[in-house]
């Protein structure tokens, strides 16, 4: 590859590119400096194995590394090769580490110390990669493969699904050349899925109501959680993750605090009527999670294989859980919910307020949001009323009719008319 001599001053002049990048030293030949989109610097020596294959050794970050220190520790490492021993250290053996066991360290030391999110991405990691990947060496894992996934994800979940898995995985194979789990990452190469484009899709009333009579027939919880889902405008995530220490029933309200959201700060949901009811009757079945694993030890999940089975009992195709927030916003509108207030039940941040406003007026708009999701609550039991009984194409067995611990709560008085 093409090289030039390199120096301080130019390494400290590299600006970051949208894709890594690397520039040779022409001094001692193989070390090179890469420069990731992140602006993160990095010595690697490039070279042949004892068996002739071409391998890679990470020597350190600049400046931490210097570039002295660099060339000192390259030339040490050609030398060790010259005589036999492996620069990477360790046998062949000791050097395989397979996908699972680069996966376990790289949630432990890196996704649990970086991420907030990080037990729904540690799911996310599992479910895409870690399963049909696991026994792998990752040494060995290829672009190749790695593209045929993220197409079955697509498929599978769509193409929002594949984007995120896309920059899950991106991370957790730049982070496990970090660490030299790998010489360099099977990513390289691999485009983006999909290009990210906003969802505007927004159910109609008879598609709400279809959801709801076949989230009434699915097993628990993922039914309970699809209705809670309507009612609250929430997140998959947070509604999955609810805690029930977090729910004061008495009060009407669940409380969401900082490490529960995406937002990264605490936010109030008022309980509607029917939203109330439903958590009333819900068994406890774990002292934290109020939707637990049947480990016990995390929130349940399987949200992708349910999903599919919901669009084939409904009859609503083309939508995501995460469309019901987008509906349950627009139909607040409709329903002349002041638009910050809307905003506020999402939990998204408000020009009208600013975030001096929601630090020292954290409660003032509880009302105003309790109002917008009774309304909402109240619509949504006349769209139900006025649809009529559900209808079902699977067999009772498929979309797992009789299985809902919750029953349904839709026989409501009527609050609202529907135009």
């Amino acid at each position: 590859m093409p090289s030039q001599k390199l120096t301080d001053k130019l390494i400290q002049k590299l600006v970051p590119r949208t894709q890594q990048f690397e520039i040779f030293d022409s001094v001692v030949r193989g070390l090179s400096i890469r420069v990731s989109p992140g602006n993160t610097k990095a010595f690697s020596l490039s070279f042949r194995d004892l068996k002739g294959k071409s391998a890679r050794k990470r020597i350190g970050r600049y400046p931490n590394v210097t570039l002295e220190q660099a060339r000192r520790i390259s030339r040490q490492k050609l030398g060790s090769l010259a005589e036999g021993i492996d620069p990477r250290g360790g046998t062949e053996a000791e050097r395989r580490f397979s996908v699972q066991e680069v996966a376990s360290q790289f949630i432990q030391h890196h996704l649990r110390k970086k991420h907030r999110r990080w037990v729904e991405m540690e799911r996310s990691l599992h479910r895409n990669f870690v399963e049909p990947f696991g026994k792998k060496a990752m040494r060995d894992l290829t672009k190749f493969e790695i593209q045929a996934r993220l197409r079955v994800i697509s498929d599978q979940s769509g193409p929002s699904a594949a984007n995120h898995a896309f920059a899950l995985m991106r991370c957790f194979c730049n982070w496990a050349v970090n660490q030299d789990f790998i010489d360099d990452s099977p990513m390289k190469g691999v485009p983006k899925p999909a290009k990210d484009r906003p969802r505007e899709r927004i159910l109609l009333p008879e598609e709400i109501a279809a959801v709801w009579n076949a989230a009434d027939k699915a097993p628990y919880p993922f039914g309970v959680q699809v209705q809670l889902l309507i009612l609250t405008a929430q997140r998959r995530s947070e509604v999955g993750g609810m805690k029930w220490q977090n729910l004061d029933l008495h009060r009407k309200i669940w409380t969401q605090f900082a490490d529960d959201n995406k937002s990264g700060r605490q936010h109030s949901v008022p309980l509607a009527s029917i939203t109330l009811q439903i958590l009333s009757s819900l068994p406890k079945l774990h002292d934290e999670w109020v939707f637990p694993s049947r480990k016990g030890n995390t929130p349940a999940s399987g949200f992708s294989k349910w999903k599919r089975k919901l669009d084939a009992c409904s009859g609503v195709s083309n939508w995501t859980l995460h469309d019901l927030r987008r509906t349950a916003a627009t139909f607040m509108g409709q329903l002349d919910v002041p638009p910050h207030v809307i905003e506020l039940v999402l939990n998204h941040q408000t020009e009208q307020i600013g975030s001096l406003g929601r630090i020292y007026n954290r409660y003032k708009y509880e009302e105003q949001k309790r109002e917008a999701l009774e309304k909402w609550a109240c619509f949504l039991q006349t769209i139900l009323a006025k649809e009529g009984p559900p209808s079902c194409s699977l067999p009772p067995q498929e979309c797992g009719s009789g299985n809902q611990t919750t029953p349904s709560q839709t026989n409501g008085a009527v609050c609202v008319t529907v135009d």
